[in-house]
C-alpha cells in the first residue's frame, strides 16, 4: 500500500495581508505620482493660458469693481438728480402760486381802477362846469363852511364886471343872506384890509322902487336887518363897508371896487 505523501502546510493568512496593503500602497502612490505629473504637465503646458485667465479674472474684477462704484456715483448723482429736481419743482410750484397771487391782486387793483375810474368819470359828468372851473382857484374857506375868492388887492370892477370875473372863475358874487355869513366875510375882508367890496344883491325894481334879489333869486327885503340904513329906499348893488359896521350898504353899481366870489353850494 502506498505510501501517503504529507500534506502542505497552508501560507500564514497575515502574509497576504500585508502584501495586499503593500499593493494598495503601491497604486496610491503610482496614482499620487502620475497625478503630480500630469498636474505638472498640465501646469507646464497651459501655465500661459491659466497666467492669463488669472490676469484676466483680476482685470474682469477691477472692471466690476470699477463698475459697481460707478454704479455707486451714479446712485449718487441720481439721488442728488432727484432732490434737485423736487427743490426745483417746489420752487416752481411757489413761483407759480406767488405769480397766480400777484395776477389775482393786480386784477382786484385794475377792477378798483375800472371802478374808481368809472366814478370819476360819472361825477365828472354829472359836475356842473362852473364847479370844474372853481377846482383850479385857490379859494378861502371860512367858520361858515363855505368857500370864498378875495381877488388881489389891485383887483378894481364895478358890480356887472366883478360879477363875470366870479363866473369866468366857476364861482359867483357872495350871497350874503344871513347875519352870520355877513360877520364872517366882514371880518375876513377887515383882515385881508380889502376894503368895500361888492357881494351879490343888486336892485331889479322896474317901478321906482328898489327890489333887491340875491344872484340865486333870493328876494331881499330893502327893511331887511341886514341893511345898515334899513329904512331907506335907495336902489343901487350890495356892498359891505369893513372900515364902518357888519351890514349890507347901497352903492352905485356903475363904481369900481372890490369884491367877493363864492364858490357854489353845489359844488
Amino acid at each position: 500500500m502506498p505510501t501517503s505523501l504529507p500534506k502542505r502546510a497552508a501560507k500564514p493568512k497575515k502574509k497576504k495581508g500585508l502584501e495586499a496593503l503593500w499593493a494598495a500602497f503601491v497604486v496610491t502612490a503610482l496614482v499620487y505620482i502620475c497625478s503630480a505629473v500630469a498636474v505638472n504637465i498640465f501646469l507646464y503646458l497651459f501655465s500661459d493660458k491659466i497666467c492669463q485667465v488669472q490676469e484676466n479674472v483680476l482685470s474682469d474684477k477691477k472692471l466690476l469693481l470699477l463698475v459697481v462704484e460707478n454704479l455707486t456715483m451714479t446712485s449718487g448723482l441720481l439721488q442728488k438728480s432727484r432732490n434737485e429736481a423736487k427743490n426745483w419743482f417746489n420752487a416752481l410750484n411757489s413761483a407759480n402760486n406767488q405769480r397766480s397771487n400777484d395776477v389775482n391782486s393786480l386784477m382786484t387793483k385794475l377792477n378798483l381802477l375800472n371802478a374808481t375810474s368809472r366814478q370819476n368819470f360819472e361825477k365828472i359828468i354829472s359836475t356842473p362846469l362852473d364847479c370844474l372851473k372853481a377846482k383850479s382857484v385857490a379859494l378861502t374857506r371860512l367858520s361858515n363852511g363855505k368857500k370864498y375868492l378875495f381877488p388881489t388887492l389891485d383887483t378894481r370892477r364895478n358890480w356887472h364886471s366883478a360879477k363875470s370875473y366870479c363866473s369866468q372863475e366857476g364861482l359867483h358874487l357872495a350871497n350874503l343872506k344871513t347875519q352870520a355869513d355877513i360877520d364872517v366875510v366882514w371880518n375876513e375882508t377887515k383882515r385881508l384890509g380889502q376894503g368895500d367890496s361888492w357881494v351879490s344883491a343888486r336892485d331889479f325894481g322896474s317901478t321906482g322902487q328898489p327890489e333887491f334879489y340875491w344872484q340865486d333869486g333870493t328876494f331881499l327885503a330893502s327893511d331887511s336887518a341886514l341893511w345898515w340904513d334899513a329904512s331907506a329906499k335907495k336902489s343901487g348893488c350890495a356892498e359891505i363897508q369893513p372900515s364902518r359896521d357888519n351890514k349890507l350898504r347901497r352903492y352905485g353899481c356903475s363904481n369900481s371896487q372890490r369884491f367877493i366870489c363864492e364858490l357854489p353850494a353845489e359844488c
